[in-house]
């Protein structure tokens, strides 16, 4: 056990700063803060719910004729696989940002302000988010007589 010459307390011998007051002993090294990549994910994830929904609108607004049924389920494809992207992104973003945000909590990780960044554009993409969700389940739910 050392004692801290900064406030007095006693602390062990294998930490570098002091619990208390966070004086960093003589010959100690702190260790080197490592990269939190939750919030690049959100960042990421936010990005690609932009991309699909750009896909999904593009998709709809162009006049395509379908020769066959193998067409049609490519179209299908590509309007529920971009509309689950921009579903699903900002969610996901949301989750890693606020994950990415809890570890860097501790001034340990660097990444915080990705992870912000995270926090407020899946805030506001998340009412596009339930919008898609509430017209998928619509369009999947309901019959057209």
């Amino acid at each position: 056990m050392k004692t801290c010459p900064n406030c007095g307390a006693p602390q062990a011998d294998s930490l570098p700063t002091c619990d208390l007051c966070g004086f960093l002993f003589p010959g100690a090294k702190l260790p080197k803060p490592r990269f939190e990549f939750a919030g690049l994910i959100a960042v990421i994830s936010d990005a690609l719910s932009v991309i699909g929904t750009l896909v999904f609108f593009s998709i709809l607004w162009t006049d395509t004729f379908y020769y066959n049924w193998r067409t049609f389920q490519v179209y299908l494809g590509f309007v529920y696989g971009s509309m689950a992207i921009a579903a699903l992104g900002p969610i996901v973003g949301f989750i890693f940002s606020l994950i990415g945000l809890k570890k860097t909590k501790g001034g340990i990780a660097r990444g915080r302000e990705l992870a912000k960044t995270g926090i407020i554009t899946s805030s506001i993409l998340l009412p596009g988010s339930i919008f898609y969700i509430v017209i998928f389940c619509i369009a999947k739910f309901t019959t057209v007589t």
